[in-house]
């Protein structure tokens, strides 16, 4: 009512500086700014056409207003985008001045009593997806939970666990998937989960890293796992053990087999040319930006990653026969063998997919285009100079790297410290790929963690390198995939992405966390071959018929991949940092698809063990009370009140539409949702 206003010169200045007031000093929830959201670009244009020095100035107030709003509750880029549109125009306040009016006006206690009323009057999002109440700055945690959830065949292997499995945390986490999966709150407190999973070292209530919690989370839940394993090996020596469960204890851990990939580590001294090498395990990869002075497209690697737009484009054949590892001895280069040949690193940009679809036969390195289609690929298809992109980033963290000055590298062979060239090769790719773009670093002039704010593109299907060994290239073959190079070599295995968990802020301690979700399968329901066998999905279903969602606390909300790759031009502060990437079987000797596929999980959700299903019925019919109940007390709360002056009459046609919710409160974190009308305004 008091927006409408401003459309009236007559009362406009007031209107204005009482909608100033409402909405600065209620910081609490997000709820009446996102109620004016819809009317915000109609308004605005009507003001633009009064031409009047009232509404330019107004507009330009308001503009402000809605800067600081953006500021105070963030992660709502599909809701906030047309109002950026709308008031693009006008300036942009800088963020102390922002902090000054958010903190000028800002109600005294913003504790957050009225949170208990969030989730019994929200309802359930048209998604079907249910959402997590933050409980304090709990927006890391509650984003990484539904990536996970989303990674549908991690999910299903949780939710498969049999009871009494001696893993008390992967309990808590079944409990909390079941309770994603089934029940029919909007919106359910993972604060049990939180306290089990909860670091030590992190301080409650402030802002922590969600890369930094997932790697603690992954770690513990294997650890845990591996504990059991070593008891069911004891129990298993006093012959107390069949030989099934044996062999289902003996197994990786689940963390292993969803997310643990391993990578060979090699060190070549540049005296002797002695290589010594070592294989570590990895659950993610942390990926570093590159120094503004290296021009990304100028190194050089072994196997470029490639990243293929949303129409994807099959690669050519053998797109894995040109190289293989630079350290292995081979026979001597002739001439024409593009299995002797360096590459450099490069990328198959979105805009230029057609382009690289008809590659021409000149290339830099005067290898015939027939022979090697894909070298002529990557000479046509390069992003813009200052762009950067995930593959960037991951051929940055494969490049040889040099080790000189005070970081030489002590040869054994020649027993002395000596220049020395390190390189990382993954010779084992995760069915779970996570990916951490490493935006955060320490500013020795500040002493503080500062930001890297640079836009990076997210390809929604990548191409890793993988090293295979001689041995596993004949398997390899003979199940028709990919072919590497004679004597063991690279070979490009296909990701599609799941999630990207967006940091919204500039300073890892402070900020809001949300995440961009689907579910990614190796099957399309309903598709079937003439055998019976499940149909694989075709690239356009991965890219296109996929749902993407939008989870931001307990707000979960239809998405897009546009949105995913738009979201740090719209709003700047909003940048990816956590990918989640899954493998697509058939580039690479997994055993993780047959197990699943003798597990049952590919059909369908799993079945819950009974203790589970009878809690979450028993939660489902208390919720339905507790709807009834608010209802009842609703309904005699507006009966009492005194029959309608002309102030009441809107408030009582009010209903109890939700907006939902999300963001993080500086002092208490927010979450949930509720019309608050009469009882605040």
């Amino acid at each position: 009512q008091v927006f409408s206003k401003l459309l009236y010169p007559i009362v406009r200045e007031g209107a204005l500086s009482v909608l100033q007031y409402m909405l600065l000093s209620f910081q609490h929830s997000h709820e009446a700014f996102h109620l004016l959201l819809p009317h915000i670009p109609r308004l605005v244009v009507s003001l633009k056409k009064e031409d009047s020095n009232s509404a330019t100035s107004s507009l330009e107030q308001l503009a402000e207003l809605i800067h600081c709003m953006f500021f105070r509750f963030s992660g709502f880029p599909d809701l906030y985008e047309p109002v950026l549109e709308a008031i693009k125009a006008f300036p942009i306040p800088n963020e102390d001045r922002i902090k000054y009016l958010l903190g000028q006006n800002a109600w005294t206690s913003q504790k957050n009593e009225l949170a208990c009323f969030y989730p019994r009057l929200a309802s359930k999002s048209e998604t079907g997806k249910i959402g997590l109440i933050n409980l304090g700055n709990t927006c890391y945690m509650n984003s990484i939970i539904q990536s996970l959830f989303m990674a549908s065949d991690f999910r299903h292997s949780v939710l498969n666990l049999t009871e009494g499995n001696s893993q008390p945390l992967m309990t808590k986490l079944q409990w909390l998937f079941a309770f994603l999966e089934h029940s029919q709150r909007p919106a359910i407190s993972p604060e049990s989960f939180l306290s089990a999973s909860w670091p030590p070292w992190f301080t409650p209530g402030a802002q922590q890293d969600c890369s930094e919690y997932l790697k603690y989370l992954l770690d513990r839940l294997h650890e845990e796992e591996k504990t059991g394993k070593r008891i069911y090996q004891k129990l298993k020596e006093s012959s107390l053990m069949s030989q099934v469960v044996e062999h289902h204890y003996l197994n990786k851990t689940l963390i292993e087999k969803m997310f643990g990939g391993k990578m060979m580590t090699k060190i070549r001294c540049l005296k002797c040319l002695n290589v010594s090498s070592r294989e570590e395990a990895f659950t993610d990869l942390s990926l570093a930006f590159p120094p503004p002075e290296r021009h990304m497209r100028g190194s050089t690697s072994v196997l470029p990653v490639e990243e293929i737009g949303p129409q994807f484009i099959e690669p050519p054949e053998n797109p894995s026969q040109f190289t293989g590892s630079p350290w292995i001895r081979r026979k001597a280069p002739v001439a024409g063998d593009p299995a002797a040949l360096p590459m450099p690193v490069e990328t198959l940009s979105f805009q230029e997919l057609g382009e690289a679809a008809n590659p021409l036969s000149g290339n830099a390195v005067g290898v015939d285009a027939t022979k090697d289609p894909l070298s002529a690929f990557g000479e046509q298809a390069c992003a813009p100079k200052d762009s950067r992109s995930v593959p960037d980033l991951i051929n940055y963290f494969l490049s040889p790297e040099r080790l000189t000055a005070e970081n030489k590298y002590h040869c054994e062979k020649c027993a002395s410290l000596q220049d020395a060239e390190k390189v990382a090769e993954l010779t084992e790719g995760p069915h779970y790929l996570i990916l951490t773009l490493l935006r955060f670093s320490f500013d020795p002039r500040t002493m503080k963690r500062k930001k890297i704010l640079d836009n990076v593109s997210i390809p929604v299907v990548l191409k890793l390198p993988i090293l295979v060994a001689p041995k596993e290239t004949e398997e390899v073959c003979q199940h028709g995939k990919d072919r590497p190079a004679p004597g063991g070599g690279f070979m490009s295995v296909v990701y599609d992405l799941c999630s990207v968990v967006v940091h919204s802020g500039i300073s890892s301690e402070s900020g809001h966390y949300y995440c961009y979700s689907r579910e990614c399968t190796d099957t399309v329901p309903h598709g079937q071959t003439q055998d019976g066998a499940p149909k694989p999905a075709s690239d356009k279903q991965l890219d296109f018929e996929i749902q993407w969602y939008l989870f931001n606390d307990t707000r979960v909300s239809f998405s897009s991949f546009e949105s995913v790759s738009n979201v740090t031009s719209f709003f700047p502060k909003d940048t990816a940092y956590v990918l989640f990437y899954r493998q697509r079987p058939g580039r690479q000797s997994c055993p993780l698809h047959e197990a699943l596929a003798e597990a049952g999980c590919l059909h369908g959700e799993p079945s819950l063990h009974k203790d589970l299903m009878e809690a979450i019925s028993k939660d489902n019919i208390l919720y339905l009370q507790e709807q009834e109940k608010e209802a009842r007390n609703r309904a005699a709360y507006i009966s009492a009140l005194p029959k309608s002056p002309l102030w009441w009459r809107d408030f009582d046609r009010d209903k109890d539409d939700d907006s939902s919710s999300g963001g993080c409160s500086p002092a208490a974190g927010g979450g949930g949702s509720g019309t608050f009308h009469g009882l605040v305004f």
